[in-house]
């Protein structure tokens, strides 16, 4: 698997919905206005991150205030979902990997350059679920 095998672009709802919720953990894809973006192997949709805002109304001045950082609700954007096909230790990412790619690393890479480039989006905050087993690595 080389780099050129590999490219992300914008997607829909009805190209996002049906992968986040057969291969989320949640199972779910999370309600209001979302940006979606699909990561794509050898042409196959193989990961979808989706952003938006979230339910907390002061998350931009307590980051704000927090960081010294010029944080503000059109600057701002959440990471709600990111997942992908199989786990971290299937083969498709070991062959990765051994070659020194990191699929995961150059979507979420090209999914911030677009958030920034084409929405102003300066900031990206994202959660980690303890419950499911994630640390935030």
């Amino acid at each position: 698997m080389s780099p050129r095998n590999f490219y992300g672009r914008m997607i829909g709802l009805d190209e996002a919905k049906p992968f986040i919720e057969a291969h989320h953990y949640s199972g779910s894809v999370p309600t209001g206005p979302n940006i979606f973006f699909g990561a794509f192997l050898d042409g196959d949709l193989y990961a979808v991150a989706a952003y938006g805002s979230g339910a907390n109304m002061n998350l931009e001045p307590w980051l704000a205030e927090l960081t010294g950082l010029p944080v503000a609700c059109g600057n701002l954007t959440i990471l709600k979902r990111l997942c992908r096909k199989g786990g971290k230790d299937d083969a498709l990412d070991q062959r990765s990997r051994s070659r020194g790619e990191i699929p995961m690393t150059q979507f979420l890479s090209f999914c911030h350059r677009a958030l920034r480039e084409f929405f102003g989006i300066r900031y990206i905050m994202a959660y980690s679920d303890p419950a499911a087993g994630h640390n935030g690595g």
